[in-house]
């Protein structure tokens, strides 16, 4: 793949092409992260060669400038670090504020300022499996507070604050 980016960077790919590109990206750095979270096999370090080569590429031609570009900045931050700490990096972490829970436990959330790439984008349909969870979050949503929730890069739940917890009761 990166003999391949290397003979096509001063060529243009459709949008849908670029985030096919990005997506193929993603799923090496995700085998390179499963395999080995100390990027310390000769396959990682493949890997983080060819997130380093998508960086080095003109913007707008084969990856959009900003947001392919910022996820593989991330990616490579996490790989020369020597992985992820668990499965939960820092870098790797989005904060969303729930917006709204379905009567199927499903959160609507907004991505917060802290993840400039994602701020303001709403995701609808997150399901959340464990029922006193979502009970917690309800009821601190009714009492008028604020539920946020930060997800790692495979959609895990990390951590949850609540605001005004005070004002509702488990």
């Amino acid at each position: 793949m990166r003999q391949w980016l290397t003979k096509h960077q001063d060529e243009s790919l459709s949008d849908a092409g670029k985030q096919k590109l990005v997506a193929a990206c993603e799923n090496y750095f995700k085998f390179a992260v499963a395999r080995d979270a100390t990027f310390e096999l000769p396959e990682c370090e493949a890997v983080q060669n060819l997130i380093s080569d998508l960086l080095k590429l003109p913007e707008g031609k084969l990856i959009r400038s900003a947001g392919g570009k910022s996820k593989a900045m991330k990616w490579l931050e996490v790989s020369q670090r020597g992985g992820p700490p668990g499965a939960s990096s820092a870098c790797c972490v989005t904060r969303w504020t729930v917006a709204d829970i379905s009567h199927k436990n499903t959160l609507q959330m907004i991505a917060g300022s802290c993840d400039s790439e994602l701020s303001g984008h709403v995701r609808d349909n997150f399901q959340v499996d464990d029922p006193a969870l979502v009970l917690r979050m309800r009821r601190c949503l009714d009492a008028g507070g604020a539920v946020e929730v930060d997800l790692d890069m495979h959609d895990a739940i990390v951590s949850v604050r609540y605001s005004d917890e005070h004002n509702f009761s488990d």
